[in-house]
């Protein structure tokens, strides 16, 4: 009975990872600091708590809230994103208690699915980090010119441009075209810019995940990755080029 409780609960505690790694996408659609540690305590309450009861009884009652007060102040003071310049891709942008973050420097150790799963998601990272710098308020057109060069500029830069980081950065142009206000709202027409922007995004952010092939020890994250990444590219490709503005 002990060796059947060992196994259900290694088995518990292997599943954090996925679990962990599915909190990822909580931070890339609204970065929230509590909301993620709420999340994160909750997830290791049921993968890592109860598996440590099931595994050893005779643990004392207090050493298990004392886990979960480590388990939450790792989670806050990691943050949901990281302190570095979003003028450099390649840098770690994902906090370091979410799992990009924390994975993202060792993965030139890890299988080739692992690797670009963690570069596809730092990326997703680095641009929600420039939905989170977003000016509230844009009203000169010089600065709003000044302000889309800059963001051409870092979304050009990096080596690869995973199509998977698409909705994220029509996220970013509609935060954008939400902040004008003045002279630089009247200056544009939103609508033309939103859809331009979707269209040429489009040609750029080219590497699929679902179209890669990798060695047959990255099984199955591998396969799991092209099917996660494959299911945004197919639904974005699709409703993108149903989007058209007219123009008299």
């Amino acid at each position: 009975m002990q060796r059947l409780r060992v196994f259900f609960a290694l088995i518990l505690c292997l599943l954090f990872f996925p679990f962990w790694r599915g909190l990822d996408y909580q931070v890339f659609i609204l970065d929230s600091r509590i909301l993620f540690t709420i999340s994160f305590v909750l997830s290791s309450l049921f993968f890592i708590l109860i598996p440590l009861h099931l595994a050893k009884r005779n643990i004392k009652k207090f050493i298990y809230p004392l886990i979960l007060l480590i388990l939450g102040i790792f989670a806050y003071s990691g943050s949901t994103l990281s302190g570095q310049a979003t003028r450099h891709y390649e840098l770690r942008h994902c906090g370091v208690s979410t799992f990009t973050g924390f994975f993202y420097h060792v993965r030139n150790f890890l299988p080739p699915a692992h690797q670009d799963d963690l570069e596809v998601r730092n990326q997703l990272c680095w641009i929600r980090k420039m939905i989170t710098k977003m000016p509230q308020e844009i009203d000169d057109v010089n600065e709003l010119k000044n302000y889309l060069e800059l963001i051409r500029q870092k979304l050009l830069s990096p080596t690869s441009k995973f199509k998977a980081s698409l909705p994220l950065i029509a996220f970013l142009h509609g935060k954008m075209s939400a902040s004008l206000e003045g002279p630089a709202l009247q200056s544009i027409e939103i609508g033309k810019m939103f859809v331009d922007a979707l269209h040429f995004w489009k040609t750029q952010y080219t590497v699929e995940i679902s179209a890669l092939e990798y060695p047959w020890y990255a099984w199955p994250h591998s396969a799991f990755i092209k099917w996660e990444y494959g299911l945004i590219e197919r639904n974005w490709e699709s409703l993108v080029e149903n989007i058209q503005i007219e123009t008299n």
